[in-house]
């Protein structure tokens, strides 16, 4: 009986204590400004021209090109920077240290922290391949590839902002401590490794952003070189053979990065 109340009284506290979260989210003003602006600029700047395509091999590349940008700003602006921000917040302020005298597990703790961020990412990004296709984009080839790199972006930034919150000494030098990261997600766009020497366009994309942008790309458009716009459009079947690494480094990552949180989380500012 002990055992089972207590496995009704986890999910409680989570939603509890992610509903006290997400109060702290809308309130931060940067945070709902990068918010808005994933939601409404990418969408006005990209998807509109995806109306005009001529064929539906061109209506996937533009949708994979707008979702690429998408999923990630919603992941390092929304997820990684609100996380790494509120963390850091809680830290200081002590509030990690009270809710850990409770009956509230450290999982539990972490896992509030990063629901509002996360599930507003989720949702907009969900939203922007709907959008697409709404727009006129034909269907994604393989959309379980796409849904699999926003979970699994979602997952990576969540835990990277956790583990560079450790370095963080306040929510001011976050805005120092999250440039390399933010930088290497940028840098992981495939229009943008092309203009990069071949050893730092290697890294562009080994990287975990390069690897969820890849498979962004792989599963709206079918094509498994980003690019190379001319290549072959593969079939379901195909996209599966072809991506199956690249869904396995991306979870290689992210497995590798959740366990390290742990090891090197900050509860208090000794």
């Amino acid at each position: 009986m002990t055992t089972a109340t207590s496995a009704l009284r986890t999910p409680r506290r989570l939603v509890s204590l992610a509903r006290a979260e997400w109060i702290q989210f809308r309130r931060n003003k940067v945070i709902l400004f990068m918010s808005a602006f994933v939601l409404l600029v990418i969408p006005v700047l990209f998807f509109r021209s995806i109306s005009g395509a001529e064929s539906a091999a061109d209506s996937r590349a533009l949708a994979s090109t707008a979702l690429q940008m998408l999923v990630l700003m919603a992941i390092v602006f929304v997820v990684y920077y609100s996380v790494l921000s509120m963390a850091t917040t809680r830290r200081d302020e002590g509030v990690l240290t009270r809710l850990r005298t409770g009956e509230a597990s450290d999982r539990e703790i972490l896992l509030a922290i990063c629901t509002p961020s996360s599930l507003f990412a989720i949702l907009a990004s969900v939203l922007g391949g709907v959008l697409c296709v709404a727009l006129g984009s034909a269907l994604p080839i393989n959309v379980f590839f796409y849904l699999v790199a926003i979970l699994g972006g979602v997952v990576l930034a969540a835990a990277l902002a956790l583990i560079t919150s450790a370095y963080t000494s306040n929510a001011e030098a976050a805005q120092v401590t999250s440039m390399p990261v933010i930088v290497l997600g940028m840098l992981s766009i495939p229009t943008l490794r092309g203009f990069l020497p071949d050893p730092l366009a290697l890294i562009a994309a080994r990287n975990p952003f390069g690897a969820l942008l890849d498979l962004v790309h792989l599963g709206w458009t079918g094509q498994s070189d980003p690019l190379n716009s001319e290549a072959a459009t593969m079939n379901l079947a195909e996209t599966f053979s072809s991506g199956g690494m690249t869904v396995l480094i991306l979870m290689a990552w992210c497995v590798a990065l959740v366990l390290l949180v742990p090891r090197v989380m900050r509860w208090d500012n000794r």
